[in-house]
C-alpha cells in the first residue's frame, strides 16, 4: 500500500484570498527570546517606524523590581550613561537611576517574499493574507554609543588623546568622478550596504502608537484577516454544489411554456352586411 493511501484526506477547507491589509501587515520575528512569549506584560514606550525602507525600533520597559534584574549593575550602566548628576528628564537616556528600558531594532530576514503569507482558520474557512514584509527585532544598545562618547569629550577636556596618543597623519583624498554605470552595476550599488545606509537615513523615524493584541483596536485589525468579499462566497458556493446543480446553474432549463386558446375575432360590420344583403338578393 503506497504513502498516498495511507495519508487519507480527513476534511477539505475552503481557501480565501484577502488584500485588506496587503500594505501594511508585517510579520515581526524574536529570535532571541522564548517561543510564545509576547509583550503584552510589558510596557512597550516607544515605537517607530521607518515604512519606506521597512525599519522598526521599539523601546520596552524593564522590570527593575524583579529579582532577576541586577539592581547595582543597572545603577551603574545608568551612571556612565546619564552621569551622576542631576539633568532634566529630557535630558536623561534612563528616566530612572537605573536601566529601566531595552531596545529592539529591525533588520530583514526575507528579502523574497512572494511566497509568504499569513493564514487564518476560522468556521472550517481558510483565509490567507499576503504580507508586506518580513522583520527580525533583535535587542541593541545605543546607550553604548553615548558612554563611549562621552568617554571621548571628557579625555579631550583633560587633554588627553582618545585614540591612543598617536597623531593622525594627513592622507591624501582623492577625487573621483561618477562614471556611466549599467543597468547590473546599478543593480549591485542599490544593494549594497552604503547605499541602504544613505538610503535609510534619508526617512524619517514615524512615531506610531502600540496596541496590546486584546485591544480593542487589535481585534479590529484582526477581524480583517477573516474578510471574505460576497463574490468569493459566491464563487464558494458554486463549488460545493452537485455536478447537476453546477450544469443547472449554467444551463438553466427552458421553462415550459403554456398556450392559452384565444375566441375568434367577430367579421368586420360592413363585410357582415354585404354578405346578408347578397343573401337576400338571391
Amino acid at each position: 500500500m503506497s504513502d498516498d493511501e495511507d495519508d487519507s484526506v480527513v476534511e477539505e477547507y475552503p481557501v480565501y484570498l484577502s488584500h485588506d491589509l496587503e500594505d501594511r501587515l508585517y510579520i515581526l520575528q524574536y529570535p532571541l527570546r522564548p517561543s510564545g512569549s509576547s509583550f503584552d506584560s510589558s510596557k512597550v514606550i516607544k515605537f517607530a517606524i521607518k515604512p519606506e525602507n521597512q525599519e522598526v525600533t521599539m523601546e520596552v520597559s524593564l522590570d527593575t523590581q524583579s529579582n532577576n534584574y541586577d539592581l547595582s549593575h543597572g545603577e551603574q550602566i545608568a551612571i556612565n550613561v546619564d552621569g551622576s548628576s542631576q539633568k532634566n528628564s529630557q535630558e536623561k537616556y534612563f528616566n530612572s537611576q537605573v536601566m529601566d528600558k531595552l531596545t529592539f531594532q529591525s533588520t530583514k530576514s526575507l528579502t523574497d517574499i512572494d511566497t509568504v503569507a499569513v493564514a487564518c482558520v476560522k468556521d472550517k474557512k481558510v483565509v490567507i493574507s499576503p504580507v508586506a514584509g518580513v522583520i527580525s527585532m533583535q535587542p541593541t544598545f545605543p546607550f553604548l554609543d553615548i558612554t563611549d562618547k562621552k568617554a571621548r569629550e571628557e579625555a579631550k577636556e583633560r587633554g588627553d588623546d582618545a585614540s591612543g596618543g598617536e597623531e593622525e597623519e594627513e592622507k591624501q583624498v582623492t577625487v573621483k568622478f561618477a562614471r556611466q554605470e549599467s543597468e547590473r552595476m546599478k543593480k549591485a550599488r542599490e544593494r549594497s550596504f552604503n547605499y541602504l545606509s544613505k538610503k535609510s537615513a534619508e526617512e524619517p523615524w514615524y512615531n506610531t502608537i502600540y496596541h496590546s493584541s486584546d485591544s480593542e483596536e487589535s481585534m479590529l485589525e484582526r477581524a480583517k484577516l477573516l474578510s471574505i468579499s460576497e463574490s468569493q462566497e459566491d464563487h464558494t458556493a458554486a463549488l460545493n454544489m452537485k455536478p447537476s446543480d453546477y450544469m443547472d446553474s449554467l444551463f438553466p432549463a427552458a421553462q415550459e411554456q403554456t398556450w392559452t386558446a384565444k375566441p375568434a375575432k367577430p367579421p368586420h360590420p360592413a363585410k357582415a352586411t354585404t354578405e346578408r344583403a347578397g343573401q337576400s338578393s338571391s
